[in-house]
């Protein structure tokens, strides 16, 4: 997925938002959803003995760190 992805249909699911308001909600998921995705990479390594030591991830709480990587830049 690109930088230029997009979420389809996010109109539908926050109504009230004009497209300046849609498009930080949808740079939020994409980076949620690139943590997510680099996340399930790392266990999947260390499942398979990849990754010596161990890992510890936040799988659950995407939105807060997406939401801190966009606020915080």
């Amino acid at each position: 997925m690109t930088e230029t992805a997009r979420f389809n249909n996010l109109e539908s699911y926050f109504p009230s938002l004009d497209s300046t308001d849609l498009e930080l909600v949808n740079r939020i998921l994409l980076k949620a959803f690139y943590v997510r995705f680099s996340e399930e990479k790392l266990l999947w390594a260390y499942a398979r003995g990849k990754i010596r030591g161990t890992v510890h991830t936040c799988l659950g709480q995407e939105l807060q760190s997406a939401m801190l990587g966009i606020f915080t830049n």
